[in-house]
């Protein structure tokens, strides 16, 4: 059945063509529709007005949490934004629960702005300087699906960058050295991506996570 849903057929696996090394390695189809969907992005950025007074900007924002006893981080939600802006007195602005990068630029630059003006009554020469500088990601969480079971058990001893014990965890979890962030996948071939950089490390380790459960599909 899995050899149906991705064009192969068996005859190419019996062993009954001459030039079919029983030692090569199989030629795996690579996936075309991995359908990776991007859970979140968390980014952070810098205001360029110095220090902040977070108590000043919990009072005059409608939408800010500020419990110092618990996290001395200003905390601002929006009606527009299911994810949330933390705003340290350092100057740092983080988002978290961006749908993209884009997303991401645009909310932490709206969140300036509002402190801008919450800032401006008190040190006009402070809000002046207010601008968004330093913008990194500095998370992307994504998820993305082989299509085909896997034998994570194998997947484990092949390797020696995962982590797996059923006991503890049904999944198994990849780490690279080259790549920052790491993969955990299921039985059934899910996959959950983290990298601490862009983008381009998701398809990196997305193509990582295929090579090495190729062998290993049920």
């Amino acid at each position: 059945y899995w050899f149906e849903r991705h064009g192969q057929t068996m005859s190419r696996f019996d062993g009954e063509s001459d030039d079919l090394d029983p030692l090569a390695p199989l030629d795996f189809p690579r996936y075309e529709d991995d359908h990776v969907q991007v859970v979140q992005v968390c980014a952070s950025c810098e205001a360029g007005m110095g220090e902040l007074d977070l108590k000043l900007i919990a009072f005059r924002h409608r939408l800010a949490e500020y419990d110092p006893k618990r996290a001395p981080v200003v905390v601002l939600r929006s009606t527009d934004f299911d994810g949330t802006i933390l705003i340290l007195s350092s100057g740092l602005f983080r988002v978290i629960g961006a749908k993209s990068e884009e997303h991401a630029r645009e909310r932490l630059a709206k969140a300036v702005k509002q402190v801008q003006r919450i800032v401006k009554d008190v040190d006009e020469a402070a809000a002046r300087k207010a601008r968004m500088i330093n913008f990194k990601v500095v998370l992307v969480s994504a998820t993305a699906d082989l299509q085909a079971p896997v034998r994570l058990q194998a997947v484990c001893e092949s390797l020696n960058n995962c982590d797996y014990d059923p006991e503890i965890s049904p999944r198994l979890s990849m780490h690279f050295k080259e790549i920052p962030g790491k993969a955990t996948v299921t039985a059934t071939g899910r996959i959950q991506i983290f990298v601490k950089s862009d983008f381009k490390s998701v398809a990196q380790v997305l193509k990582c996570v295929r090579e090495a459960c190729a062998p290993f599909h049920v």
